[in-house]
């Protein structure tokens, strides 16, 4: 593998909605694959998430900018175009937009994501397929990492619910939405897979998200995916998704069609957790802070008042978001 070029510098944006109890995990995660510049957009929160990122702001572990006033919740189009628009991500060279649910899963040969874009060679955008995980049978969220808890997920690539999201050259195209970036500079976008393998890149210059002039065989997750966390518990799904639906019970959204899509348990997969003790490593200096460890504790005290007000439960339970017990794995090289 040739070592990455000096001006290969990356940004991650992301687009966060009432997620700060996953925000350290996250930030901590993908802070230590390489990228220059983390940029969170608050998006309409009310769970305490944006006092927290103002903390890790200030502290130097990401930018948080918050979503215009008049954009609409959710809208993640939104929150890429104001980033787009403000210039703040010019100084660097590439791009890649993640949810917060989302991780990037990188082959243990790519200590970075720079590592990862030397390996294709020549390229204007690399698409990464989303691979869902399911709720690994999990009804009710107690803390802890969402690496480490969900670890089921599907077999096999599925086309027709396959999803890209790209990295790319910020100096190649003139427009960027959540997924794909748009509207290329003259001369032909040379579009590849994690492979390398040379892609149709007609879906840069068409309206909306579509990555469907992808051929089948050419739908990969080897060597670098985005582990896709959707779904979470069960409780967490119905609380994720009740404001915007009219249901006498919010038990009603786990029977239906897109919850079922994503949930995907048949398979186990730890590949990611390889990087584990790094990442690890990483989050207990961000909650080495006793501001952070506050502001993310307070941001879960906001999600378990709105599970006892959803599901009518009777008193809220004592918890601790860092239950779970340390798992050790090989680390990547």
């Amino acid at each position: 593998m040739e070592p990455p070029h000096e001006g290969d510098s990356v940004t991650l944006v992301t687009s966060a909605h009432n997620e700060g109890q996953f925000l350290v995990e996250w930030v901590a995660f993908h802070s230590r694959l390489g990228f220059k510049k983390i940029i969170v957009v608050s998006n309409h929160c009310e769970d305490g998430s944006l006092a927290l990122l103002d903390r890790m702001d200030a502290l130097g572990y990401i930018t948080h900018e918050r979503l215009a006033k008049d954009a609409e919740a959710g809208d993640r189009n939104a929150a890429v175009a104001q980033i787009w628009n403000q210039d703040t991500i010019r100084d660097t060279d590439w791009m890649l937009s993640l949810g917060v649910d989302q991780f990037l899963n990188l082959a243990p040969e790519f200590r970075t994501i720079r590592d990862l874009i030397a390996s294709v060679g020549e390229a204007d955008a690399i698409l990464l397929l989303r691979r869902l995980f399911g709720n690994s049978y999990i009804s009710r969220w107690s803390g802890g990492s969402v690496m480490k808890q969900f670890i089921k997920t599907q077999t096999k690539v599925l086309p027709k619910i396959a999803v890209y999201q790209a990295i790319f050259r910020i100096s190649r195209f003139n427009k960027a939405e959540w997924h794909l970036p748009k509207l290329p500079t003259p001369g032909k976008v040379i579009a590849k897979s994690s492979l390398g393998v040379r892609l149709n890149a007609d879906a840069f210059d068409l309206e909306g998200d579509s990555t469907s002039m992808i051929d089948e065989s050419q739908m990969t997750f080897e060597r670098a995916s985005l582990n896709h966390y959707a779904v979470k518990s069960d409780d967490f799904y119905m609380i994720q998704n009740s404001d915007d639906r009219n249901l006498e019970s919010p038990e009603k959204l786990l029977k239906n069609r897109l919850h079922r899509r994503n949930n995907r348990n048949q398979k186990t997969d730890l590949s990611i957790l390889a990087r584990l003790e790094d990442f690890e490593t990483k989050m207990s200096e961000l909650r080495a802070d006793s501001e952070i460890c506050r502001l993310e504790e307070q941001c879960q005290s906001w999600f378990y008042q709105q599970r006892h007000d959803l599901l009518n439960e009777g008193e809220i339970e004592d918890q601790n978001i860092q239950s779970l017990p340390i798992i050790r794995f090989h680390r990547a090289s």
